[in-house]
């Protein structure tokens, strides 16, 4: 905006006479209060009036004393509506309106305009200079850090040959140096990106800023203060391929400290590993598992029969013939994986592409796969070549293995694909559908279905809605639910909308294709944002009503008439102020 661009003060003028400008103002503000040197200031004093000689027109009759402070502090307030406050007022807890709370003032009022500025304008709790000087040496470690793997890559031979004759990795070895090396290279850049550009001045105004209470608390939980891998302590493994951890995705049923003793335990002795580890998980339990997870999975017969040969020579403690299967099995299972994703590019390339391909998929992956990307075909490829080191005579290494097959059966389990999804649904006994969300969530799941996966499990759907909608007339249950409870949803919507936009838009005045043009101005997305996030349940229920109305009649093909009748007769009527709703929904959700 102009004001930023001329580089000059924050002008009033630009912001409307309002709270609801309130955020943009500051948003600006802090801008120009980080470019102006906010970070040169040990206290809050020294920054409340560096503020206010950063905003015109009041610096030109500032001064730096109290009393001129308080005066031009308590003008900002006032130019936003802050300044004159009732000592109470009643506001409505949640979504429901009958539950209401009355908010007081009095702490506030007795507060010096000077306090509140702090407080509801420039939202600060302490000065950002310390926290940015912490950061700053964090940061600067991380990046010593990776400089020093950088440097570790950049002297071996195949790499210096990459970089001076541009030659292709022709080993697994060779392209595991690659990969890490450019790992590294990617990571250094993000850190130098954090530390010289406005990510870690941003991050201090951040810890340092004065959240209000009623800040969703989804929005707190998961702030890092370095947006990048290497400031995580597992994270080790992932830029050094010597550190790749072989144990980490054995010990999920582990506390995270007893992990960390059994994961330094593992490379110290594996014996009493293993004898610690099976005191806690029993070797039977572990075919269980893996059994259980075969009734699951959509695997090929021959797969399960395989899986069922590993048992046996498991059981007669024929290890080299264990080892051998096993190793093949793993790069197994991480082609059937293949099978229920995008993935036909390299169904037919070795295991290390394969891995590579299926991370996007699975959640944990940048903590688990480069033990099956990088280590996994070193001993494949040693195995295949004949170059045994008696190792596979040991038990211990097809303890390895068969753990690594039951962690890949969990994994499979847990992909992110729609595939998987379902079926884990529909074939669980004990799954019941209970709200309109979940039935929403099963349609989600068949519209991302490749179409022959939609014609293998269209007879399974059909028989899972039928047992789980209409035979226990459970849909009709919940229609009648919905049909309680729709106007009053609406209408509580339909006022806290007018009351933020003060009827400038409106959900029942304006059809669907002028409140979208509406909300092409991101300022008014902005405001929706901010003041409507409070009644996201609502929104949200009403949205998933809309996606319902919109899948059932090909989705729930079973539907009786009479039932479709009640469908239509509750939600009909409302449909465009339901679908309205939800598109104000998705842009919430943004």
């Amino acid at each position: 905006m102009k004001t930023l661009e001329n580089n000059k003060k924050i002008n009033l003028a630009d912001y409307k006479k309002s709270l609801w400008d309130l955020d943009r103002f500051r948003k600006d503000f802090i801008e120009h209060l980080i470019d102006k040197g906010i970070f040169k200031f040990d206290n809050l004093d020294d920054i409340i009036y560096f503020s206010l000689s950063s905003i015109s027109p009041i610096n030109k009759r500032l001064k730096n004393t109290e009393k001129s402070i308080e005066e031009n502090a308590g003008e900002v307030l006032d130019y936003f509506g802050l300044k004159n406050l009732l000592r109470s007022s009643i506001s409505r807890i949640g979504n429901d309106a009958s539950k209401k709370d009355i908010i007081t003032n009095e702490k506030k009022i007795k507060q010096s305009y000077k306090q509140r500025f702090l407080d509801d304008i420039l939202r600060l709790k302490n000065a950002p200079k310390i926290i940015y000087e912490n950061l700053k040496i964090e940061a600067e470690k991380h990046l010593l850090n990776i400089n020093s793997n950088i440097k570790y890559y950049s002297g071996l031979k195949y790499i210096k040959d990459f970089r001076e004759k541009d030659k292709r990795p022709s080993m697994h070895i060779e392209r595991t140096y690659l990969d890490y090396y450019f790992r590294c290279i990617d990571e250094q850049q993000k850190i130098i990106d954090f530390i010289y550009k406005d990510g870690l001045k941003n991050r201090a105004i951040a810890r340092s800023t004065l959240f209000p209470k009623i800040i969703p608390i989804s929005f707190i939980i998961g702030f890092n203060d370095f947006p990048y891998y290497s400031s995580d302590k597992y994270s080790n493994g992932y830029f050094n391929h010597n550190l790749i951890s072989k144990s980490a995705h054995r010990l999920d049923e582990f506390s995270d400290s007893h992990a960390d003793e059994m994961e330094i335990l593992y490379e110290k002795d594996k014996n009493k590993f293993y004898r610690l580890y099976f005191k806690i998980i029993n070797k039977d339990e572990i075919f269980r598992e893996i059994d259980y997870h075969l009734d699951l999975l959509p695997l090929t017969e021959d797969r399960k029969g395989i899986i069922e040969e590993l048992k046996y020579l498991y059981n007669r403690k024929r290890w080299v013939s264990f080892y051998g299967l096993a190793l093949s099995q793993i790069e197994g299972i991480f082609s059937e994986m293949l099978n229920f994703i995008d993935s036909s590019s390299v169904s037919d390339k070795s295991l290390f592409y394969k891995v590579d391909t299926l991370r996007d998929y699975y959640y944990l992956s940048t903590y688990y796969f480069d033990y099956f990307q990088y280590h996994i075909p070193q001993l494949r490829n040693r195995y295949s070549h004949g170059i045994l080191d008696g190792g596979e005579k040991e038990e211990l290494n097809s303890y390895d293995l068969l753990i690594d097959i039951k962690f890949l059966l969990k994994v499979f389990i847990k992909l992110e694909s729609p595939y998987i999804n379902l079926t884990n649904i529909i074939s669980k006994r004990d799954y019941q559908i209970s709200t309109i969300e979940d039935i929403v969530m099963t349609f989600e799941l068949i519209n991302g279905l490749k179409a022959h996966h939609k014609k293998e499990l269209k007879d399974e759907i059909d028989k899972f809605y039928k047992i789980q909608l209409i035979d226990s007339k459970h849909l009709e249950f919940i229609i009648y639910g919905i049909s309680e409870e729709l106007n009053s949803k609406i209408s509580s919507l339909i006022v806290a909308f007018d009351t933020v936009f003060k009827n400038k838009i409106s959900i029942n005045k304006n059809n669907y294709n002028e409140i979208q043009l509406y909300f092409k101005d991101d300022n008014n997305v902005e405001i929706l944002n901010n003041e409507m996030y409070v009644h996201e349940d609502n929104l949200k229920t009403i949205h998933f009503y809309s996606l319902f109305y919109k899948n059932y009649p090909k989705k729930i093909t079973c539907i009786e008439s009479e039932l479709k009748e009640l469908i239509d007769g509750v939600l009909k009527p409302e449909i465009n102020v339901i679908n309205k709703i939800s598109f104000l929904y998705t842009l919430l959700r943004q």
